[in-house]
């Protein structure tokens, strides 16, 4: 039987010579019952559903989450874990000032948990002295 739901994307990725993937998202508050919410989408992948790790049989994904679905399919390996950087961990930030040639930092406190930035490195935003809430890629940062 032909799937009656609303799609709002399909797209067809292929890479390197492999045979193409295809995903069809659909929005998930068609799935109500299941847990369906505004916002998040329910994925079929070559034709299957996609399931949760614990191998629930209704998924839903956030946007960002299906972009990082995306580009593990693009780029054939699994994005890098969040680094242990819990709200309030002190770290040592660039400033971009040197010493004898040594960088100096600034001390401060992440005021976030990390998050995927567009480029895909993992940021934490801190607080730092004259110039307010800043994003920091996390590989910069020195743990204090």
């Amino acid at each position: 039987m032909a799937e009656q739901r609303k799609k709002t994307a399909s797209l067809l990725l292929s890479v390197d010579g492999n045979p193409p993937v295809s995903l069809e998202c659909f929005p998930a508050e068609q799935w109500p019952a299941a847990g369906g919410a505004p916002g998040l989408f329910r994925v079929r992948q070559g034709g299957k559903w996609l399931r949760g790790h614990g191998g629930e049989k209704y998924h839903f994904m956030t946007p960002e989450a299906l972009g990082g679905h995306m580009a593990q399919l693009l780029c054939g390996h699994e994005p890098a874990p969040a680094p242990d950087l819990p709200v309030g961990t002190p770290v040592r930030v660039p400033n971009g000032n040197t010493f004898a040639g040594l960088p100096l930092y600034d001390a401060t406190r992440t005021a976030t948990p990390p998050f995927q930035a567009a480029d895909g490195r993992w940021h934490v935003h801190v607080l730092l002295y004259g110039r307010g809430l800043v994003a920091v890629p996390c590989d910069t940062l020195k743990h204090r």
